[in-house]
């Protein structure tokens, strides 16, 4: 199947923003709150779930802003998948041990939540986008500031 690369620049661009999104509505909100989001997972405690809790929303923010606008975009996609793998795991883990989360934590304080099974499948979705965007790299670097600086990563 042939996808266009101005559908693969709009879905690279699109996943940016959404992680963008993401990370910052963490960082605006308050930290008490995604660190009780954090842990009602109940996979990571104490000192742990606090540095969770501050790096997460960086690396969301940051990488996703880097996928973007394109710069060091194979790094971003890599950082990106890795980020939303761990996602995976952390949600089907949480539905196999029947955790009631009431908050999934994904756009911060309750601006959007979503069930566990809702939130698995869009992230699995979004596992296959990154995927597609990963192995179809050269013509998702249309609009993007690796080719402007001639960066290939």
């Amino acid at each position: 199947m042939k996808i266009s690369s101005g559908v693969l620049v709009f879905l690279r661009i699109a996943v940016g923003t959404l992680f963008v999104f993401s990370g910052f509505s963490k960082l605006v909100a308050s930290q008490a709150d995604f660190l009780a989001v954090v842990l009602g997972y109940q996979v990571v405690y104490g000192a742990a779930a606090v540095k969770v809790a501050v790096v997460l929303p960086w690396v969301e923010l940051m990488a996703g802003a880097f996928l973007a606008f394109g710069l060091w975009k194979r790094l971003a996609l890599d950082v990106l998948w890795m980020l939303n793998t761990l996602f995976i795991g952390v949600i089907v883990s949480a539905l196999v041990r029947g955790i009631a989360v009431q908050d999934c934590g994904c756009f911060g304080e309750g601006a959007l939540s979503f069930s566990l099974p809702q939130v698995l499948v869009m992230d699995l979705g979004l596992w296959c986008v990154l995927a597609l965007l990963a192995i179809k790299k050269q013509e998702v670097s249309r609009f993007s500031l690796d080719r402007l600086f001639a960066v290939h990563r």
